[in-house]
Protein backbone atom coordinates (compact mmCIF):
# COMPACT_ATOMS: atom_id res chain seq x y z
CA UNK A 1 0.00 0.00 0.00
CA UNK A 2 2.36 2.61 0.83
CA UNK A 3 4.11 2.38 -3.16
CA UNK A 4 0.55 3.80 -3.73
CA UNK A 5 0.67 6.37 -1.52
CA UNK A 6 4.27 7.24 -2.88
CA UNK A 7 2.53 6.60 -6.62
CA UNK A 8 -0.53 9.31 -5.45
CA UNK A 9 0.77 12.64 -5.90
CA UNK A 10 2.77 12.28 -9.67
CA UNK A 11 -0.60 10.46 -10.41
CA UNK A 12 -2.78 13.43 -9.65
CA UNK A 13 -0.36 15.99 -10.50
CA UNK A 14 -0.32 14.37 -14.25
CA UNK A 15 -4.27 14.11 -14.58
CA UNK A 16 -4.20 17.81 -14.15
CA UNK A 17 -2.03 18.36 -17.05
CA UNK A 18 -4.23 15.95 -19.26
CA UNK A 19 -6.76 18.17 -20.28
CA UNK A 20 -4.94 20.44 -22.24
CA UNK A 21 -2.60 17.94 -24.37
CA UNK A 22 -3.15 18.17 -27.99
CA UNK A 23 -2.58 15.58 -30.51
CA UNK A 24 0.36 14.32 -32.20
CA UNK A 25 -0.97 11.81 -34.96
CA UNK A 26 -3.36 8.69 -35.99
CA UNK A 27 -2.78 5.53 -34.64
CA UNK A 28 -5.45 3.02 -32.49
CA UNK A 29 -5.39 4.70 -28.90
CA UNK A 30 -5.45 1.64 -25.82
CA UNK A 31 -9.40 2.09 -24.33
CA UNK A 32 -7.69 2.98 -20.93
CA UNK A 33 -6.13 5.71 -22.05
CA UNK A 34 -9.95 7.24 -23.25
CA UNK A 35 -11.94 6.32 -20.56
CA UNK A 36 -13.01 9.20 -17.92
CA UNK A 37 -11.55 9.08 -14.48
CA UNK A 38 -14.10 10.15 -12.23
CA UNK A 39 -11.93 13.37 -11.67
CA UNK A 40 -12.23 13.84 -14.80
CA UNK A 41 -15.92 13.12 -15.24
CA UNK A 42 -16.48 16.09 -12.39
CA UNK A 43 -14.60 18.51 -14.16
CA UNK A 44 -17.05 17.71 -17.11
CA UNK A 45 -19.70 18.19 -15.16
CA UNK A 46 -18.31 21.18 -13.28
CA UNK A 47 -17.66 22.56 -17.34
CA UNK A 48 -21.32 22.34 -18.24
CA UNK A 49 -23.41 25.15 -19.01
CA UNK A 50 -27.08 25.14 -19.20
CA UNK A 51 -28.18 24.88 -22.54
CA UNK A 52 -29.63 28.18 -24.30
CA UNK A 53 -32.34 28.43 -26.60
CA UNK A 54 -29.54 29.50 -29.90
CA UNK A 55 -26.26 28.68 -29.91
CA UNK A 56 -23.45 31.04 -31.80
CA UNK A 57 -22.24 29.84 -35.17
CA UNK A 58 -18.79 28.50 -33.56
CA UNK A 59 -20.60 26.36 -31.43
CA UNK A 60 -22.85 25.12 -34.34
CA UNK A 61 -19.93 24.51 -36.42
CA UNK A 62 -18.04 22.40 -33.52
CA UNK A 63 -21.28 20.33 -32.45
CA UNK A 64 -21.74 19.23 -36.47
CA UNK A 65 -17.96 18.18 -36.59
CA UNK A 66 -19.10 15.94 -33.52
CA UNK A 67 -22.00 14.72 -35.49
CA UNK A 68 -20.42 13.67 -38.64
CA UNK A 69 -17.09 12.21 -36.74
CA UNK A 70 -19.74 10.29 -34.22
CA UNK A 71 -18.55 6.53 -34.36
CA UNK A 72 -20.58 5.10 -31.85
CA UNK A 73 -23.97 6.64 -31.18
CA UNK A 74 -26.50 5.24 -28.86
CA UNK A 75 -27.83 8.26 -26.94
CA UNK A 76 -31.17 10.20 -27.01
CA UNK A 77 -31.13 13.52 -28.68
CA UNK A 78 -31.51 15.55 -25.47
CA UNK A 79 -28.30 13.45 -23.96
CA UNK A 80 -26.31 13.75 -26.51
CA UNK A 81 -27.14 18.07 -26.93
CA UNK A 82 -26.06 17.65 -22.81
CA UNK A 83 -23.11 16.05 -23.80
CA UNK A 84 -22.08 18.47 -27.09
CA UNK A 85 -22.65 20.84 -24.26
CA UNK A 86 -19.94 19.93 -21.99
CA UNK A 87 -17.11 19.05 -25.04
CA UNK A 88 -18.31 22.96 -26.10
CA UNK A 89 -17.71 24.16 -23.05
CA UNK A 90 -14.44 22.15 -21.87
CA UNK A 91 -12.55 22.71 -25.49
CA UNK A 92 -13.44 26.58 -25.02
CA UNK A 93 -12.15 27.12 -21.42
CA UNK A 94 -9.52 24.70 -22.01
CA UNK A 95 -8.26 26.09 -24.83
CA UNK A 96 -8.19 22.20 -26.65
CA UNK A 97 -7.52 22.10 -30.12
CA UNK A 98 -9.14 18.41 -30.81
CA UNK A 99 -10.68 15.95 -28.27
CA UNK A 100 -11.36 12.52 -28.93
CA UNK A 101 -14.49 11.02 -26.25
CA UNK A 102 -15.41 7.82 -25.48
CA UNK A 103 -18.70 6.69 -22.64
CA UNK A 104 -19.03 3.22 -21.13
CA UNK A 105 -21.93 2.16 -19.59
CA UNK A 106 -22.08 -1.46 -18.08
CA UNK A 107 -18.28 -2.05 -20.24
CA UNK A 108 -19.95 -1.28 -23.34
CA UNK A 109 -19.08 1.85 -25.62
CA UNK A 110 -22.67 3.68 -25.82
CA UNK A 111 -20.95 6.95 -27.38
CA UNK A 112 -17.73 7.74 -29.07
CA UNK A 113 -16.66 10.90 -31.22
CA UNK A 114 -14.18 13.22 -32.01
CA UNK A 115 -14.29 16.86 -32.18
CA UNK A 116 -11.99 20.19 -33.55
CA UNK A 117 -8.60 18.94 -34.89
CA UNK A 118 -5.84 16.98 -34.43
CA UNK A 119 -3.40 19.52 -34.79
CA UNK A 120 -3.28 23.18 -35.76
CA UNK A 121 -3.62 23.98 -39.40
CA UNK A 122 -5.34 20.84 -39.65
CA UNK A 123 -9.02 20.11 -40.55
CA UNK A 124 -8.62 16.16 -39.78
CA UNK A 125 -11.05 15.68 -37.01
CA UNK A 126 -10.02 12.82 -34.17
CA UNK A 127 -11.38 9.36 -34.11
CA UNK A 128 -10.74 6.11 -32.22
CA UNK A 129 -7.47 6.17 -34.23
CA UNK A 130 -6.04 9.04 -33.34
CA UNK A 131 -2.61 8.81 -31.01
CA UNK A 132 -2.77 11.77 -28.76
CA UNK A 133 0.60 13.59 -26.83
CA UNK A 134 0.50 12.37 -23.32
CA UNK A 135 2.98 14.29 -22.07
CA UNK A 136 3.32 14.31 -18.16
CA UNK A 137 1.08 11.57 -17.95
CA UNK A 138 3.86 9.79 -18.58
CA UNK A 139 5.65 10.60 -15.09
CA UNK A 140 3.10 7.60 -13.79
CA UNK A 141 4.68 5.72 -16.23
CA UNK A 142 8.45 6.56 -14.93
CA UNK A 143 7.13 6.40 -11.51
CA UNK A 144 5.80 2.45 -12.42
CA UNK A 145 9.24 1.60 -13.96
CA UNK A 146 11.03 3.09 -10.74
CA UNK A 147 8.33 0.49 -8.32
CA UNK A 148 9.04 -2.04 -11.24
CA UNK A 149 13.28 -1.93 -10.16
CA UNK A 150 12.11 -1.84 -6.27
CA UNK A 151 10.39 -5.27 -7.32
CA UNK A 152 12.99 -7.20 -8.92
CA UNK A 153 15.11 -6.13 -5.66
CA UNK A 154 17.57 -3.77 -7.83
CA UNK A 155 16.82 -0.55 -6.59
CA UNK A 156 15.19 0.46 -2.84
CA UNK A 157 13.14 3.48 -2.69
CA UNK A 158 14.16 4.42 0.96
CA UNK A 159 17.72 5.00 0.19
CA UNK A 160 19.28 7.92 -1.50
CA UNK A 161 19.29 8.84 -4.91
CA UNK A 162 23.14 8.98 -4.59
CA UNK A 163 23.23 5.37 -3.75
CA UNK A 164 22.95 4.55 -7.18
CA UNK A 165 23.33 7.72 -9.73
CA UNK A 166 25.69 10.78 -9.87
CA UNK A 167 23.90 14.27 -9.19
CA UNK A 168 24.68 17.47 -10.62
CA UNK A 169 23.94 19.25 -6.59
CA UNK A 170 25.78 16.99 -4.57
CA UNK A 171 22.59 18.47 -1.96
CA UNK A 172 20.35 16.25 -4.42
CA UNK A 173 22.11 12.85 -3.46
CA UNK A 174 21.30 12.64 0.36
CA UNK A 175 17.30 12.73 -0.79
CA UNK A 176 15.64 9.46 -0.64
CA UNK A 177 14.23 8.11 -4.13
CA UNK A 178 10.53 7.71 -2.65
CA UNK A 179 10.73 12.07 -1.96
CA UNK A 180 11.41 12.41 -5.80
CA UNK A 181 8.58 9.76 -6.52
CA UNK A 182 6.37 11.96 -4.21
CA UNK A 183 7.64 15.53 -5.62
CA UNK A 184 8.49 16.34 -2.08
CA UNK A 185 12.36 16.86 -2.42
CA UNK A 186 11.91 20.60 -2.86
CA UNK A 187 14.20 20.33 -6.08
CA UNK A 188 12.73 23.35 -8.26
CA UNK A 189 11.05 23.02 -11.05
CA UNK A 190 12.75 23.68 -14.38
CA UNK A 191 10.33 23.39 -16.77
CA UNK A 192 10.49 21.65 -20.51
CA UNK A 193 11.19 24.79 -22.55
CA UNK A 194 14.30 25.55 -21.06
CA UNK A 195 16.58 22.88 -23.48
CA UNK A 196 17.45 19.15 -22.98
CA UNK A 197 16.58 17.44 -20.08
CA UNK A 198 20.04 16.75 -19.03
CA UNK A 199 20.15 21.28 -19.04
CA UNK A 200 16.84 21.71 -17.53
CA UNK A 201 18.32 19.62 -14.22
CA UNK A 202 21.93 21.29 -14.58
CA UNK A 203 20.07 24.60 -14.49
CA UNK A 204 18.05 23.77 -11.28
CA UNK A 205 20.65 22.04 -9.75
CA UNK A 206 22.35 26.00 -9.11
CA UNK A 207 19.33 26.85 -7.50
CA UNK A 208 18.59 26.56 -3.86
CA UNK A 209 15.71 24.30 -2.61
CA UNK A 210 12.24 25.67 -2.27
CA UNK A 211 11.90 23.66 1.29
CA UNK A 212 13.46 21.34 3.05
CA UNK A 213 13.03 17.82 1.61
CA UNK A 214 10.39 15.93 2.80
CA UNK A 215 8.48 18.71 4.51
CA UNK A 216 6.13 19.52 1.66
CA UNK A 217 4.85 18.77 -1.74
CA UNK A 218 5.84 20.84 -4.82
CA UNK A 219 5.36 19.52 -8.69
CA UNK A 220 8.45 19.49 -10.39
CA UNK A 221 10.14 17.96 -13.46
CA UNK A 222 13.64 17.57 -12.82
CA UNK A 223 12.06 15.19 -10.01
CA UNK A 224 10.84 12.64 -12.70
CA UNK A 225 13.96 13.77 -15.20
CA UNK A 226 16.00 12.41 -13.09
CA UNK A 227 13.86 9.03 -11.64
CA UNK A 228 14.41 8.40 -15.45
CA UNK A 229 18.20 8.77 -15.61
CA UNK A 230 17.78 6.23 -12.00
CA UNK A 231 15.95 3.84 -14.83
CA UNK A 232 18.61 3.71 -17.10
CA UNK A 233 21.47 3.46 -14.52
CA UNK A 234 19.47 0.60 -13.31
CA UNK A 235 18.90 -1.09 -16.78
CA UNK A 236 21.67 -0.26 -19.20
CA UNK A 237 20.92 -3.29 -21.59
CA UNK A 238 17.52 -2.22 -21.80
CA UNK A 239 17.78 2.13 -21.40
CA UNK A 240 14.54 3.85 -20.31
CA UNK A 241 12.28 2.90 -22.82
CA UNK A 242 12.60 -0.57 -23.47
CA UNK A 243 12.45 -1.08 -19.35
CA UNK A 244 9.06 0.76 -19.71
CA UNK A 245 7.60 -0.91 -22.57
CA UNK A 246 8.68 -3.86 -21.31
CA UNK A 247 7.73 -3.74 -17.76
CA UNK A 248 5.01 -1.28 -17.24
CA UNK A 249 3.25 -1.08 -20.82
CA UNK A 250 3.12 -4.13 -22.04
CA UNK A 251 1.70 -5.67 -19.06
CA UNK A 252 -1.22 -3.53 -19.16
CA UNK A 253 -1.64 -4.40 -23.06
CA UNK A 254 -0.32 -0.66 -24.11
CA UNK A 255 0.73 -2.29 -26.89
CA UNK A 256 0.10 0.95 -29.05
CA UNK A 257 1.16 3.85 -26.34
CA UNK A 258 4.90 4.35 -26.85
CA UNK A 259 7.42 7.77 -26.90
CA UNK A 260 8.39 10.27 -29.75
CA UNK A 261 11.68 10.38 -30.36
CA UNK A 262 12.59 14.57 -30.27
Amino acid sequence: MKEWRVLLPALLAALSLCGAERSDGEGRTPLALRQASPTQARTHRRARRAPGPTMDKSSMDRHSAIEQKATKNTLSQSTKQKVDNIIDQFMSDNQILGIEISIQKNGKTIYECGCGTIEKGSKVLPGPNTRFQIDSLTKVFTAFAVLRLSGEGRVDIDQNMGKYISLPNKKWESIPIRQYLGMVTGIPDGGTTTGSYKQVIANAATAKLDFEPGSQYEYSNVNYFILGDLVTAMSPQKGFMDYTKEKVLAPFGMTNTGFLHF
